[in-house]
């Protein structure tokens, strides 16, 4: 197989925008409407990458050694912690971010939840993957920055240290 890197720049350019730019880097790629015609777990499923992009983020600005960030990236990422986050923004959001939550939560995968964690943690888990998906997707970046600064920002669990 021969790789042309010429075609590939070509390919590559179909994506950007017409400033020359990404938009996939900046979200916004969706009107808010359309975001909402998505499935949930299709929010979800982008919300997942987006807030471990933010993590991960986060852990580099922190200069934090590659192990201790690895610690703190899977403690940020888990059902468990998604769920205590969800439960401290749920009385900071707006109705229909709500709204967004209720479809992320009632939203059923076809595969049970992880041995690991409990079905009531998946499920708040995967609303607040839905939400922090529609708000990248429809471009609300300063109110997604806005939410996950209030989690991060008071976020005791920096502190968790290397063992």
């Amino acid at each position: 197989m021969d790789f042309d890197l010429n075609q590939r720049v070509d390919q590559s350019t179909q994506n950007k925008d017409s400033t020359g730019k990404y938009p996939f880097l900046s979200g916004g790629t969706f009107s808010a409407e359309d975001a909402l015609r998505l499935n949930p777990l299709q929010l979800a499923y982008i919300g997942d990458t987006v807030w471990e992009l933010i993590i991960r983020h986060r852990l580099i600005q922190k200069r934090f050694n590659v192990r201790h960030m690895h610690t703190l990236c899977v403690h940020f990422v888990n059902a468990a912690s998604q769920a205590v986050f969800l439960s401290r923004l749920a009385p900071k959001l707006t109705d229909p971010e709500h709204e967004m939550i209720q479809r992320g939560r009632n939203a059923h995968a076809r595969h049970p939840s992880p041995r690991h964690q409990q079905p009531e943690d998946y499920a708040a888990s995967t609303a607040f993957e839905a939400l922090i998906g529609f708000l990248y997707l429809s471009g609300q970046t300063e109110r997604l920055s806005l939410l996950t600064g209030l989690i991060l920002d008071e976020e005791s669990s920096w502190q968790i240290t290397d063992s």
